[in-house]
């Protein structure tokens, strides 16, 4: 299961139609129930709601032109217990319609340790790294 950018969002990025530094940004955990396309999914609701077991916003974000960052997330209260996680999605919204819940990049065990996990009813904490990348880079800065 690797990691990727939605394509369909990138474009969108590239037209002005995505903000990333100033659209709300959020992140979902998933179940294996959703079978990621990086060249077909593009909105939330591409995803089934089944997949999904918890969600949460980012704040503090920051976009340098080439740099995607924000704070650390905590998932509180932490979704109920036995649920296995194995990716997460990140989304921004303008905050329009469903329309604009734009998917922008799934993760994985690839390049965050902690996937797969099985939650336990306590809160969740996923720390972006602190490298050059931090929650994504559009080009390979290491």
């Amino acid at each position: 299961m690797s990691d990727f950018n939605y394509q369909l969002t990138l474009a969108d990025i590239g037209k002005k139609l995505v903000d990333l530094e100033n659209d709300a940004a959020f992140i979902v955990l998933l179940t294996a129930d959703y079978a990621a396309d990086e060249f077909v999914d593009h909105y939330l609701e591409d995803i089934p709601g089944g997949a999904i077991v918890a969600t949460a916003s980012i704040s503090g974000l920051s976009f340098d032109g080439a740099i995607w960052d924000g704070t650390d997330i905590t998932f509180s209260p932490g979704p109920d217990a036995g649920s296995a996680v194995t990716q997460a999605v990140l989304y921004v919204s303008d905050g329009a319609s469903p329309e604009t819940n734009r998917l922008v990049r799934k993760i994985s065990a690839d390049t965050y340790g902690g996937f797969p996990f099985t939650t336990n009813g306590l809160d969740i904490i996923l720390s972006w790294p602190n490298d050059a990348d931090k929650i994504w880079a559009f080009v390979n800065i290491t």
